[in-house]
């Protein structure tokens, strides 16, 4: 007789800010996000955190999902330095409801090694170098919000808003919107005999 045992996983890997949460507010200030309705289904404000760092609490499958764009420069996602979605490949300055996925990706517990590359290479924010853009200083800069709390500093889904300084800088944050999941890590399934 074979008995095989699945092992649950362990706790719920978990995305973090709590380490570097920057300054909590709202965005966009003072202009429209052209992403929030096609994502959250409502136009109005989201509470969130400025200069922030992501981060796992421990390994975990990283899914990111590129979810639209407003911006007129061609701006790019990597991760690792590898670019995963660009505003290029689309047509518009205004694409919404795009559910391009890149992963899972098997990443380490700590900084998420992901990085905006702006206006074709002409500069770039990277997590762990966020720039706090609380006071409106028109700073390359992303906005994180969690999916089910936006108020909150932990969980498994949330939301990179980029503002890429462009348009005056119009500080709406909708230049490029990417998630990020983490799920736990299968653990092999134990055989006894």
């Amino acid at each position: 007789i074979i008995f095989i045992f699945a092992a649950s996983a362990q706790a719920t890997p978990m995305l973090s800010i709590g380490d570097d949460p920057g300054t909590s507010g709202f965005t966009p200030r003072g202009s429209s996000n052209e992403l929030l309705t096609p994502i959250y289904g409502s136009g109005d404000p989201r509470a969130g955190y400025y200069g922030s760092t992501v981060k796992l609490t421990e390994s975990a499958l990283v899914t990111f999902t590129f979810l639209g764009f407003e911006a007129g420069f061609d701006n790019d996602f990597n991760l690792n330095g590898t670019e995963l979605f660009s505003t290029e490949d689309y047509g518009s300055n205004l694409v919404t409801g795009i559910s391009d996925l890149a992963g899972p990706f098997l990443l380490p517990a700590g900084t998420i090694l992901f990085s905006f590359d702006i206006n074709n290479d002409s500069g770039s924010v990277a997590n762990g170098f966020n720039p706090d853009d609380s006071n409106a200083l028109g700073d390359i800069n992303f906005f994180t919000s969690f999916d089910n709390d936006p108020t909150a500093m932990l969980g498994t889904s949330l939301i990179v808003f980029l503002d890429d300084s462009g348009a005056g800088p119009d500080d709406d944050h909708d230049d490029f919107a990417v998630r990020i999941q983490a799920a736990p890590v299968p653990e092999p399934a134990t055989m006894i005999l």
